[in-house]
């Protein structure tokens, strides 16, 4: 389940982020030593997760033992600062009640060659981008996709923030990260140094589903009309065949997705009211950098079990061309929908699909 994490300046912003639903605060500490009273003022405003964020070194100034002395129950440092804050936890005496540490990484660097190095040392990396710049312009999915992998592999919850906003969500989402970080979105105006604004705050958490939302869309199944979202004719390269020759040798691969989904009871005026069609994309996008897909089958499969993983949507329909093969294309079409999760693929299917 991915958590929301805002940004927290004031002891105001913490109530705000506390009451629309946060799951995890952070406060800057914009040097090596916090305002002491604005930090225990957050902390009493907020009874979730605070996290101090520190940009300079573990060392300098004594700022882990200053972190772990104002309550907070996690620090946010450059990944190189990782491995001298682990050191400087395990040797403070007596132990401390557990602090996890979170290793910060900048989109515009390598995003792979720190996670080695992290493993057993850092509890979660965050990527970010410095500056106030903005993730989805800094890192293409299939870069952030790579990073969601690797993390993985190296079995670090991981998160990415970096100036998001709404409509950012769904398209992360796919990647299922473990948090999403938030602050000029949630602001009045967009305005950096302006408070909390309980309405955008209100109408990004209902774009991250919570696991008490989980459930209950679980037992109460969608009803009433539908509407249909679709992607079409949307071509990407893609290694795939049966055939030895087509390994390694990326081909187009043109998709076309017709999701049918709960119409919405009002006209939407925000994000809450759509099913954005950048889920699709993405999610196409991130199928597209597997290594090799041996049947176009499989591939129609995941996309459809992928997308079906939203509440919002009834049926999928699910068309993958390989435009490589003949002059014209060959492919499949499925039809998927959660009532009938056992269906069987299209007679539209073609001879060769492989």
């Amino acid at each position: 389940m991915t958590r929301m994490l805002i940004r927290a300046a004031t002891a105001e912003d913490a109530f705000v982020a506390a009451a629309g639903g946060a799951d995890l605060i952070e406060a800057w500490m914009p040097g090596p030593t916090p305002h002491r009273a604005v930090t225990r003022a957050i902390r009493a405003a907020f009874p979730g997760t605070l996290r101090l964020r520190v940009e300079a070194s573990a060392r300098h100034h004594g700022v882990v033992e200053t972190v772990v002395s104002l309550g907070a129950d996690e620090i946010a440092l450059p990944h190189a600062a990782i491995g001298e804050a682990r050191a400087i936890l395990d040797a403070m005496a007596p132990p401390t009640r557990p602090v996890g540490l979170v290793a910060i990484l900048s989109a515009e660097d390598d995003l792979l060659a720190p996670l080695a190095a992290l493993a057993g040392r850092a509890d979660a990396v965050v990527l970010d981008v410095p500056g106030g710049g903005r993730l989805i312009d800094v890192a293409a999915i299939a870069r952030l996709d790579a990073f969601a992998r690797a993390c993985r592999e190296a079995g670090l919850p991981f998160g990415f923030a970096g100036g998001l906003e709404a409509p950012d969500v769904a398209r992360l989402l796919v990647l299922r990260p473990d948090l999403l970080g938030f602050d000029v979105a949630l602001r009045r105006d967009h305005h950096p140094e302006r408070g909390l604004d309980p309405e955008a705050l209100e109408a990004i958490r209902a774009l991250i589903p919570c696991e008490s939302a989980s459930r209950d869309r679980e037992v109460a199944p969608a009803r009433g009309e539908t509407d249909r979202i679709f992607v079409h004719d949307f071509i990407v390269f893609l290694s795939i065949g049966a055939y030895q020759a087509e390994r390694g040798v990326r081909q187009r691969v043109r998709f076309s997705v017709d999701a049918e989904v709960r119409r919405p009871a009002e006209p939407p005026v925000d994000m809450r009211g759509v099913f954005s069609y950048d889920i699709i994309i993405e999610t196409i996008r991130v199928l597209a950098e597997r290594p090799h897909v041996t049947f176009v089958e499989t591939l129609a499969e995941e996309l459809a079990v992928s997308l079906l993983a939203y509440s919002q949507i009834r049926v999928v329909t699910v068309k993958v061309e390989k435009l490589d093969v003949i002059e014209g294309s060959v492919g499949i079409v499925i039809r998927r929908d959660r009532a009938r999760a056992s269906n069987t693929a299209s007679p539209s299917k073609t001879a060769g699909a492989a």
